[in-house]
């Protein structure tokens, strides 16, 4: 076989394996560059669900000045290939799942369309939860990694935080300088602890700590019901506002999809946050070698006792400026690949005939 037919070859192969993996190939673009985008918000957002740091602008402050940028992309090596995984099963999940339930419905009507996309979202969202929770539990925990270890700094640093906006909302000089002075010395006792606490084996410690393997299952129900609840409103609400921002018959355009991801992003955290957060507290717990919550009803018990309806949303701020933008370039992207996948699908389709 001389070079030029060889090249041909694999050049046939490689546009063979595109054209029938073209689903999970565009997921995967599409997770990869949200993932580096959406990531430092969805560090805060774990951040903020775990500590009570006010405000947003006082957890970005406080992990810029104790771990620099590192700390918004802690963990950030895994997910990248972990999720751009989970990603693709995702939504080859949800394609196949859609054309079935098209069969017996009209997927061009408005109805006909929720049907099919709600269906097919509850579905792949929860299948994909069964690989997505070990994998979530980790990434959480590398990202709280170093505020498990320095708590009392952490604590010490956002009462201090606490402490000048009150001083200079009241103008009272002499606590703001309490605050500093309380916070310095436990900071410095503290930062000698971190070093030698910080553990790099996320995974076994989990293992060890909780009931085995079972432990990388903790908080499974949670993020179940959160994942299929919130894929199917986000596909859902996807497709429907496609479709609403697609003029007469025309073909969907970037701008569309970016409109409607962003909008099916926000809408789908909206509905599922409360749940994520009890979810996210649940996942953070198993680390810990003292527990807090012995189940799901007494971690939402105990948030409701300390902070009201309102902790059940607590760090959805960071989460909802994150939500349009990400969630926007994920379908453009997207749809972009899948585009690209099905020319080069016509292409082959022309030659053959």
């Amino acid at each position: 076989m001389d070079k030029a037919s060889y090249d041909k070859r694999i050049k046939n192969y490689v546009e063979n394996v595109i054209v029938n993996n073209k689903t999970s190939i565009s997921a995967a673009s599409a997770s990869i560059i949200g993932t580096l985008v959406g990531y430092p918000f969805d560090s805060i957002k774990t951040r903020m669900q775990t500590y009570n740091y006010g405000k947003m602008r006082n957890c970005i402050k406080l992990t810029y000045r104790s771990e620099g940028l590192r700390g918004f992309y802690r963990g950030v090596g895994p997910p990248l290939i972990t999720i751009s995984i989970v990603k693709s099963i995702s939504y080859s999940i949800y394609d196949r799942t859609k054309e079935f339930v098209d069969r017996y419905i009209d997927p061009t009507s408005l109805y006909g369309l929720t049907i099919s996309s709600s269906i097919a979202g509850v579905t792949s969202g929860y299948l994909s939860a069964v690989i997505s929770c070990p994998l979530e539990l980790i990434k959480m925990q590398r990202q709280i990694e170093q505020l498990l270890v320095r708590q009392s700094s952490i604590t010490a640093s956002i009462n201090e935080e606490t402490a000048k906006q009150a001083a200079k909302t009241a103008a009272k000089q002499a606590a703001k300088t309490v605050a500093k002075q309380s916070t310095s010395n436990t900071v410095k006792e503290s930062a000698q602890q971190t070093a030698k606490s910080v553990t790099t084996q996320t995974t076994k410690t989990v293992v060890k700590n909780t009931n085995g393997i079972r432990g990388l299952y903790r908080g499974f129900m949670f993020q179940g019901l959160r994942d299929a609840f919130g894929t199917g409103v986000y596909f859902c609400a996807y497709e429907i506002s496609k479709k609403l921002l697609t003029i007469g018959d025309r073909e969907s355009n970037h701008v569309t999809h970016f409109f409607a991801g962003g909008i099916a992003g926000i809408a789908s955290w909206i509905g599922i946050f409360p749940i994520d957060l009890v979810k996210s507290k649940l996942q953070i717990d198993a680390k810990s070698k003292h527990k807090m919550y012995k189940n799901q009803l007494q971690c939402i018990k105990y948030i409701y006792k300390t902070s009201g309806v309102r902790g059940f949303y607590q760090g959805i701020s960071s989460c909802l400026i994150r939500a349009f933008p990400v969630h926007a370039l994920n379908f453009v992207v997207y749809e972009h690949a899948l585009r690209l996948c099905k020319k080069l699908a016509d292409k082959k389709e022309s030659e053959i005939d």
